[in-house]
This record gives C-alpha cells, structure tokens and sequence, in this order.
C-alpha cells in the first residue's frame, strides 16, 4: 500500500507501513498521554516526524523545532497517523454500508409489502 498526506497543499509520500513504524506510533501516542509541557510533547512528536521523513522534509514543511508552530506541528502528526490508520477506517466503513445497504432494505421492503397484498 502506499501512504501520502496532504500538507498545507503539498503531498508529502510516507514511507512503507511497518510493525517498527507501528511501534513508533505507539510509543509517541504514550508519550502524547502521558505529557509533561508542550515543548517536551513537541518535541517528541517533532523527532517522530523528522525520524519518518528526514530533516529536509519536516523543516520544508513546518519548519525548525523552534520556529514551528505548535499547532500545525501537532496537526501534521494526527494527518500521518491517519494516514496510515485510513485504510483499515476505510476497509470497516465499507463493511458497515454493505451491512446496512439502505437500497438493499428498500428492496426488501417491497418485496414483503407486495408479498403482504398476494392472495392466496
């Protein structure tokens, strides 16, 4: 599968989902939960992203460390963390329509009033 975000109008391609990327995700996730100031979270979300995509990439997109906003920072964590969570979240809604098919009730229903009205 390939992953990619969009950013501020730029599409920046993720590397390969993995199991070490997954735990990566992980373990920033329990560090988010756990706090201890903005500027440490931050600074852990910004060594993630900079750990994922390089140097060049991150401070292309949201700047240095210390320059960045931390708003746009943490956004840009949650567009890579959806990114590699959506096809699963995608694979389940699908399911979830085919379960629940409205047109497919719709059909049933006339089927069972038309089959109410037949006189035996």
């Amino acid at each position: 599968m390939k992953y990619s975000i969009l950013h501020n109008d730029t599409t920046i391609d993720l590397p390969k989902y993995t199991f070490d990327i997954d735990d990566k995700i992980a373990n920033l996730t329990a560090e988010i939960n756990r706090g201890g100031g903005l500027r440490k979270v931050s600074k852990k979300m910004y060594d993630f992203c900079v750990g994922l995509l390089g140097d060049e990439i991150v401070a292309e997109t949201i700047g240095g460390f210390d320059d960045c906003d931390p708003n746009e920072l943490q956004i840009f964590v949650k567009e890579i963390f959806s990114a590699y969570a959506e096809p699963v979240m995608n694979y389940e809604q699908d399911k979830l329509n085919d379960l629940y098919d409205i047109e497919k009730i719709r059909e049933v229903i006339e089927v069972a009033e038309k089959a109410s009205t037949l006189k035996v």
